[in-house]
């Protein structure tokens, strides 16, 4: 997914969340990863802007949680503004941002990589990041991967996630003193679209599996408690860190990963 529709969720009327008052942005909110956070968030409080350029899956979102979409596509500045400016005039804050739209680069040139997973996520954090210190401060959250510190994900991907987890340092930086915290998360082998294909392949989940300790791919939930975290006031300490939520599999699972895909080569 790219990026996206953009829908409102009530806060929650239970007795508040970490989030409760807070007005967050995700970013490849309709399916997925995003659409675990989307969720979480609302759980915790958050009135929560949802953006997806996949207008039937995010309408569907939009439906069951109660909110509306307008489309954006991460690689369109104007359109990212345009987003930006909606959620000032509609609720007059910006509290949480997060990039979590992306592509996994089957298909795609590093070029269109680029654009989406690396520039995508710059011009998430360079826009954003001034609202959320003119909102009286907050947090970001990139969404990164474990290619962020490995090889083997493919040209296009690896660089890209690589040079996310260098953006939230250096928008860290430039957040710090202006209240603004900026972090990210590296999700491992996650139960999504993504992994479908590497799922559906016996021989080929087996062998990956082998090599996470915990012996399962995450749920996106799991994923979405992290970013929870980090977008909340319990991470007020934590800034220009990555969060690997991966099973255990960046401690040796890199041998792993080239055999899963050997037999994915083969079988084609």
């Amino acid at each position: 997914m790219i990026g996206g529709a953009m829908g409102t969720i009530n806060e929650t009327d239970a007795g508040g969340g970490r989030l409760q008052g807070k007005v967050a942005l995700i970013t490849g909110g309709g399916r997925g990863i995003g659409r675990a956070i989307a969720e979480d968030f609302k759980s915790e409080g958050a009135t929560v802007v949802v953006a997806d350029l996949d207008e039937y899956e995010s309408g569907w979102v939009a439906t069951l949680l109660g909110g509306s979409f307008l489309n954006l596509d991460v690689r369109d500045e104007t359109q990212f503004e345009t987003v930006l400016a909606r959620i000032m005039a509609d609720h007059g804050r910006l509290d949480v941002l997060v990039n979590n739209a992306g592509i996994s680069g089957v298909g795609a040139t590093f070029d269109e990589i680029i654009a989406i997973n690396l520039r995508g996520v710059f011009r998430g954090c360079s826009l954003g990041l001034p609202l959320i210190a003119e909102s009286g401060g907050g947090a970001i959250v990139n969404i990164a991967s474990i290619a962020g510190s490995h090889g083997g994900f493919g040209d296009g991907y690896t660089a890209s996630k690589h040079a996310v987890l260098g953006i939230t340092k250096e928008m860290a930086l430039r957040g710090a003193r202006r209240g603004v915290r900026v972090n990210a998360v590296c999700p491992g082998y996650i139960e999504t679209d993504l992994t479908r294909v590497m799922r559906s392949n016996e021989r080929a989940l087996e062998t990956l599996l082998k090599q996470v300790p915990l012996g399962r791919m995450a749920r996106p939930i799991e994923v979405a408690k992290a970013v929870t975290w980090l977008a909340s006031d319990d991470a007020s300490y934590a800034t220009g860190t990555s969060l690997v939520i991966d099973g255990g599999w960046a401690i040796d699972g890199g041998w792993a990963l080239r055999e899963a895909n050997g037999y994915l080569r083969d079988k084609n």
